[in-house]
């Protein structure tokens, strides 16, 4: 009876009951009893100390077992197959104990031969993340899950907390398994984190297990390609109703293998910028607006998109101006209080060196200016970090990191023309949606929106637009803090967020003048 109880009361302290016979030739060790009563602790012990003490809990009994003596007459094969036999006793004494542990899941083929993949942007939000990294195998694949939450998941309303929540979600690629993803906004209120994570999706798709969507942003993921990219299974996508899209172009660096012809074959930035200018049509092409654009402003945002797609290639890599890039947007039919209202966001995407590292292959001109009007806010508590205000030094008129470009007049007018697009598309007279444009660049942030909306010629019609955010709209004055500012996490390139609402009013208004 004793002997029953005993095997009853085993698995309690979590020591599997033995099946070797107890001879009394056995080594006895002082060792294993200490281990014993240290895994019978209570069942919040931290994993990774209990996982220890299994350990050598197996290894001190395999020591035991293949110490054991053998009794007379033992066979010569008996003699050799201690260490064999010791070895099958303690597999199965692990697998015992792995089952007290609670149910592991089965980890998939595909899961097994993940490997860790090189990721600028996964790198720059966590930096030691090669040495943190764990491979699959190695993961707690526990019932605990991961759950992470997205709310308010905008660079253009809250930078700082949506990058936050990328780190976040960069933790669980290093070491997580089976974790959640929860979109918890009712809307998409910014393309430009969906861009990002269709840019990390191929590191992360295989520890994350799904999650919750609204209806409405799986209709945005669906009709921009988001969903196809990141293989997603959308049950509630019925139709694209209300949803008008500009789905995601990329461009991938080309490296050695870059044709020699390039120059004479069609080129996709200016594909990219056609559709474009189509999606704006067709969001114009609304029944309450009724416009499409003139060929004048077909030609002039087509050159604004040449413009940023260029510079998102030669920014982001400035050693081989053969840097990659992704852009999406859309148009969603709302309805808010008693009106429908028409919002549109757009992202332009560029991984790798910030814009900040771009100015130092600047001309010497750019780089004397530049380093000027960091200099005089030196020891200024107030300031900024150098980096960011040489990032928003780049906005102004006439600044490129393309000495070529610099040394004929030329370059360096993207960002200020995109405001101006954003400002024409989208006039209104209600402060609620008014546009709003975000730059996000290594840890630096800048924040477009009333009233720091627009550049302007401070010397007349022939100089540059400027803008500095402040009330002189002057370079001898700090930046407003609201606006220009420092971020705790840094991004590896650069993202651009910009939305805006299109006016019926205000459209149909400018038209008739």
């Amino acid at each position: 009876m004793r002997q029953i109880a005993h095997r009853q009361t085993s698995p309690r302290v979590g020591i599997p009951p033995t099946s070797v016979s107890q001879s009394p030739f056995a080594v006895k060790n002082p060792f294993l009893p200490f281990l014993k009563r240290l895994l019978a602790l209570p069942a919040d012990v931290p994993k990774d100390t209990r996982k220890a003490l299994i350990r050598a809990y197996l290894r001190q009994e395999r020591k035991r077992l293949e110490a054991t003596p053998h009794r007379k007459g033992d066979s010569p094969a008996e003699h050799l197959n201690r260490k064999r036999f010791a070895r099958k006793v303690v597999a199965r004494r692990a697998k015992d104990l792995r089952r007290q542990q609670g149910p592991r899941k089965e980890l998939e083929k595909q899961l097994l031969l993940t490997r860790y993949r090189e990721s600028p942007l996964l790198s720059g939000l966590i930096p030691d993340r090669k040495d943190r990294w764990v491979r699959a195998q190695d993961r707690n694949s526990g019932p605990e899950r991961t759950e992470i939450e997205l709310e308010n998941f905008s660079f253009i309303d809250r930078p700082a907390e949506t990058l936050a929540k990328l780190k976040q979600i960069a933790e669980v690629e290093c070491g997580g398994l089976n974790a959640l993803l929860h979109f918890k906004d009712q809307y998409c209120l910014d393309i430009g984190p969906y861009l990002v994570l269709g840019e990390l999706w191929p590191c992360l798709s295989p520890f994350f297990a799904g999650g919750e969507m609204g209806g409405s942003v799986q209709k945005v993921m669906e009709a921009v390609g988001l969903r196809r990219i990141m293989k997603m299974k959308l049950a509630h996508v019925r139709d694209l109703r209300n949803v008008w899209a500009f789905p995601v172009h990329r461009r991938t660096p080309q490296g050695p293998a870059r044709s020699a012809n390039q120059l004479l074959e069609p080129q996709r930035d200016n594909q990219v910028a056609d559709d474009f200018c189509d999606a704006i049509d067709s969001w114009l092409d609304v029944p309450e607006i009724g416009q499409e654009l003139t060929p004048e402003g077909r030609a002039w945002i087509s050159t604004i998109i040449l413009e940023l797609l260029d510079n998102a290639m030669r920014h982001s890599a400035p050693a081989t101006k053969d840097g990659g890039w992704s852009i999406a947007g859309f148009m969603a039919r709302r309805q808010e209080g008693a009106d429908w209202v028409y919002r549109c966001y757009l992202g332009i995407l560029s991984v790798g060196a910030t814009i900040d590292e771009s100015l130092e292959f600047a001309s010497d001109r750019i780089k004397d200016e530049l380093n000027q009007y960091v200099a005089q806010f030196q020891g200024e508590r107030e300031a900024p970090s150098a980096a960011t205000l040489r990032t928003l030094y780049a906005l102004q008129d006439g600044v490129t990191c393309d000495p070529k470009a610099d040394g004929k007049g030329r370059g360096g007018f993207g960002l200020q023309e995109v405001m101006g697009l954003v400002n024409e598309l989208g006039n209104t007279d209600k402060p609620a949606r008014d546009p709003r444009l975000v730059i996000i660049s290594g840890r630096s942030c800048i924040m477009v929106r009333a009233p720091y909306m627009r550049g302007v010629q401070m010397a007349g019609e022939d100089s540059p637009r400027v803008l500095w955010f402040n009330p002189e709209n002057a370079a001898e004055k700090l930046p407003d803090p609201s606006y220009v500012f420092d971020l705790q996490e840094r991004f590896a390139g650069t993202i651009i967020s910009l939305a805006f609402t299109l006016d019926p009013d205000y459209l149909n208004e400018a038209q008739n003048d």
